[in-house]
Order: structure tokens, then C-alpha cells, then sequence
């Protein structure tokens, strides 16, 4: 259990006459900053709620060319054992904000054309594949935040505000209703567990649920968005995303994590919540699944490092500070060398033990794969791809090197969801892992020609 943590750089005889600098021993100014709690549409940035983390507001247009590379053919594909001979592959994808498209702290139209199922279906060749997208008026959506200024040590961000989705107040608040049919149920926030029970009372969620399904607030009731979606789509291939934002959601809200909260029910009953999961795959449908990745892979867990600031040494215990105003204005004007003194509250600070509850390696993705296996589906180790690019040695089949840096070309602005470049790498090994798991023969993406293509620059 954590408690409240005091910090203190061990000096060497030379640095005693150091100055010391002494910083606000509470964290209240972190509640007078935040923004508003009843703004209608909380946004997903991680930072985003803190009027101090932003500069100023900005208006953006859509930059990358989406069009340019869709419309390119692919050639033959060939499923292998996804289907049989003359059968028709018809895919879904359910999941959180990785699977939606989130991208820099928003759910927007150019993200959602980038996600990685989109681009997916668009190397198997299917036609039928829809996402849930934002109309072309409205292209900004919930709107986004962009790193302020691209040399700074630490980061700040300007706000996204022109062509936003329209709003309705209430609770939840309302967006827009998507017209049409669509292929991907994946939300901000979101799993496959959610379109089972969607009475959660939850500002994040059902705002974008409610967009193109009908939540069902009755717990007692035998619908749900998942019989909804067995009764209008005969999919015979799913993409599942079911794991990730339940983890950063946890390290986010609670200030004092346990074992139970990221592995209850492997404490419980042995295996992974799965019933969602397994009504989604109630006719033997084929698909992926993905890995967790270990938080200290993302950009958002190392914008303010311990080791810039203390002696690890002097610290054993403490891991990982969760970055937030207080956090950010402690390494602004902290001056090297000097005596380091203040107190940190708990909900800043993930220490050993914590960092042991929420790996997901130790637990919860070895009961991924067994039930990949159990269900025969296709296993995406995302958190063996997270860590190769976190250490630097992930090089795509052409020749590009991915950068998970801060400011590198994977993770956008809220340092936990891919750039558009980053979903096409995670499109890449979607496919590597179909293509092994059913023998079928789907092109790769060429990411230096999509990079080209579509006008990225990072």
C-alpha cells in the first residue's frame, strides 16, 4: 500500500551548499487548475482537464491524404483457413480507443480513417468494412490537442477547436448520430465488456456508444449492443481489443492500485473476464486478439522521469510518477544540483508494488494466449512490439525506423495512442498474425510508400 511519499536527492559533500528549493506541500492547486467538471464532452487527452498544461487553442484541417492510399488496389488475397472455399469474409472489431482511432487525446474523422481495422480491411480487400466516422463537416469531431512547442523539454499542448462535432448538454452528453451501418464497435474507453453491460454511468463511454448503438440499461434484460450486433451482422471474423484502456483508465483514477484492480479476476476464478468475449464468439468466428502492452512502454509514463530529478538509488520504491500540473510545474523549476524537498500525494505515484499489480506480463497476457488458443484465434503481441520500440529496434520489412519517443512518428500527442503512421505498423502486425495463425497470404502495408502516400511527417 502506498502512502503519502517524501523525496530527498542524496548530495555529495561538494553539492551541500546547492541551494534548496522547497515546492507546495499540497496538491490543491491541481483541483483549483482543473477545468470544469461539467463540461459537456470530457475529453480523452490525459492532461487535457488542466487549464495550465494548455497554451492557447488552434485551428487544424485535415492534412494526410486518406484517399490517396485507399484507393490503391491490393492484388489477390488469399484467407487460408479464415473461411472456406466460396465463403465471404465479414469483419467486426470491438475494443477501446486503439481500436476507435483515438488519436492525440480525441476521437476525430482523420483518426478514425487511420485506424489500424480500417486499414486492415482495406489490405484483405474488403469493401463492406465501415468505421463509425465523424461527418466531412464536422471532421474534427471532439476535437484534440497538439504538442505546443515541438523543442520543449516538457510538454504543453494548444487545443483543437474548429469543425467539432456538435454537442447536446445533458447526462451523458449526446453527440451526433452516425448514419449508416457500421463494422466497429470499439469506443474511447471502451471493450467488448462494455457493449454487454452498457448501463455504465460513464462520461467517456456512452456518448460515443450512443452514436451508432442503443445502449441498454437494463441489467436484468437479455439485450444488449452485443445481441444487437449478433442479430444485424453475419461476421464470421473479429478484431478484439478488449484490455488496454482498462489498464491506463486504472493507473489514471486510482491513487492507490491493487492487485484486483488489473487481475480480479484471475485472483477470483483463474482466467480473464471473458463472457463478453465469448458471446461475441459464440459461433466458433474466427479473429485477434492483442496483448496488453506494459505502461512504461508509453511516452505518457516518461514525460517526468525520476532519474532527471532524484537518485534512484535514495528511492527504491518509487517507480513512475503519473504526470500532472503539480508534477509538470515541480520539473520546470527544479535547478540541477539543488536539494530536492516536497511531498507527493499518492495518485502521483506508481511505486514497485504497483508497478508489479499492473504488469500485464506476469499475469493477464499468459491467459491471453490460452484463450487465443482455446478459441483459435490470432494472437497480436502488442506488448512485445511496445517494448522493441521503446527499446529502439523496431525497423519496419522496408527499412523505416519507428520512433516511440515523446516526439517520435509512433505515439501522437496524448502519449498513449499511435499516429497514423503507428496504426499502420500495428495494421502490419495484425496481418503478420493472421497470416501465421490461418496460413492466408494478406499484403503488408509498404509504410515508407503510406508514409508518402498519405503526406505523413514526423
Amino acid at each position: 500500500m502506498k502512502i503519502l511519499y517524501v523525496f530527498l536527492l542524496a548530495l555529495t559533500p561538494s553539492l551541500v551548499a546547492c541551494s534548496q528549493e522547497t515546492l507546495p506541500d499540497t496538491v490543491s492547486d491541481d483541483l483549483v487548475d482543473a477545468i470544469d467538471s461539467t463540461e459537456l464532452l470530457p475529453s480523452l487527452h490525459p492532461l487535457a482537464r488542466f487549464l495550465s498544461m494548455q497554451t492557447g487553442e488552434i485551428q487544424v484541417h485535415p492534412s494526410l491524404n486518406f484517399e490517396n492510399w485507399n484507393s490503391q488496389k491490393v492484388g489477390n488475397v488469399d484467407f487460408g483457413s479464415i473461411v472456406g472455399a466460396g465463403e465471404k469474409v465479414e469483419m467486426i472489431a470491438v475494443g477501446g480507443g486503439l481500436t476507435a482511432g483515438v488519436c492525440n487525446g480525441g476521437l476525430y474523422r482523420e483518426g478514425q480513417l487511420f485506424a489500424y481495422p480500417n486499414l486492415v480491411a482495406h489490405q484483405m480487400g474488403l469493401t463492406d468494412f465501415e468505421m463509425p466516422l465523424f461527418s466531412e463537416n464536422d471532421f474534427n469531431g471532439t476535437g484534440y490537442y497538439l504538442y505546443d512547442n515541438p523543442l520543449a523539454k516538457y510538454p504543453k499542448w494548444k487545443k483543437v477547436t474548429n469543425n467539432r462535432a456538435p454537442v447536446t448538454g445533458g447526462a451523458p452528453p449526446v453527440l451526433p448520430e452516425y448514419e449508416g451501418n457500421t463494422s466497429n464497435f470499439a469506443t474511447p474507453v471502451g471493450s467488448s465488456q462494455w457493449l454487454k453491460n452498457s448501463d455504465r454511468e460513464d462520461l467517456m463511454f456512452r456518448p460515443y456508444l450512443a452514436r451508432f448503438a442503443t445502449p441498454h440499461d437494463d441489467d436484468n434484460s437479455p439485450e444488449s449492443v452485443i445481441t444487437d450486433i449478433k442479430r444485424d451482422h453475419s461476421y464470421n471474423f473479429v478484431l478484439i481489443d478488449d484490455f488496454f484502456d482498462h489498464w491506463i483508465e486504472t493507473m489514471q483514477l486510482v491513487p492507490n492500485f491493487t492487485f484486483g484492480n488489473f487481475n480480479g479476476s484471475i485472483e477470483q476464478y483463474g482466467d480473464i473476464v471473458k463472457y463478453s468475449i465469448n458471446e461475441i464468439l459464440n459461433q466458433g468466428q474466427k479473429g485477434i486478439i492483442f496483448t496488453v502492452p506494459h505502461f512504461r512502454t508509453l511516452p505518457y509514463m516518461n514525460w517526468f522521469k525520476f532519474s532527471e530529478l532524484l537518485d534512484p538509488s535514495t528511492n527504491p520504491d518509487a517507480s513512475y510518477l503519473m504526470p500532472a500540473p503539480f508534477i509538470s510545474r515541480i520539473f520546470e523549476q527544479h535547478k540541477p544540483g539543488s536539494k530536492f524537498t516536497t511531498r507527493l500525494d499518492a495518485i502521483y505515484v506508481v511505486d514497485a508494488q504497483e508497478a508489479s499489480f499492473a504488469d500485464p506480463a506476469s499475469f493477464y497476457n499468459p491467459k491471453i494466449k490460452d484463450y487465443a488458443q482455446r478459441h483459435n484465434l490470432a494472437v497480436v503481441d502488442l506488448y512485445e512490439v511496445y517494448e522493441r520500440i521503446h527499446a529502439g529496434s523496431y525497423v519496419t520489412d522496408d527499412g523505416y525506423a519507428i520512433d516511440g519517443t515523446m516526439k517520435g512518428n509512433f505515439f501522437s500527442s496524448d502519449g498513449i495512442y499511435p499516429t497514423a503512421l503507428g496504426q499502420a505498423v500495428v495494421a502490419n502486425e495484425v496481418i503478420y498474425a493472421i497470416n501465421s495463425k490461418y496460413h492466408s497470404q494478406i499484403p503488408l502495408i509498404n509504410i515508407s510508400e503510406f508514409v508518402k502516400t498519405i503526406g505523413f511527417k514526423k
